[in-house]
């Protein structure tokens, strides 16, 4: 499915979705998480080539870092939509309070490169 019909749906579904909120309001909530589980799996399925050709790549030392990095983009696209679900439902405190986690997670996966760099940083401070 193209990204055009994609966006074209999602337009047709925001639509039905303001007549529902408008004669059936407790109906909303569920069709609005509905689409942006949808969404999110959509995102994902146009990810998979992304992922792929990222492990094809031959990138000798760099090959270690890659999972980090799909660990973090990973948990940026959860926490931010689960963070959008929780905005929808009024709730932008704990909207805020999960992004902070995801964001804290991401600082505790680094924590090995970081102690990886500063070695590097320090072996190089020996070598001058």
């Amino acid at each position: 499915m193209s990204f055009l019909s994609i966006c074209g749906l999602v337009l047709a579904v925001l639509l039905f979705l303001l007549l529902i909120r408008r004669f059936s309001p407790e109906l909303a909530p569920p069709l609005s998480l509905c689409l942006t589980v949808l969404l999110t799996l959509a995102a994902l399925a146009a990810a998979v080539p992304l992922l792929s050709y990222l492990q094809e790549l031959e990138l000798g030392k760099f090959d270690t870092y890659l999972p980090y990095l799909m660990k973090s983009v990973g948990i940026s696209l959860i926490s931010s939509t689960a963070s959008d679900l929780c905005r929808d439902c009024g709730e932008s405190s704990v909207a805020a309070k999960l992004e902070m986690l995801g964001k804290c997670e991401i600082v505790v996966l680094s924590l090995p490169l970081l102690r990886e760099l500063l070695t590097l940083a320090e072996e190089l401070m020996r070598l001058s």
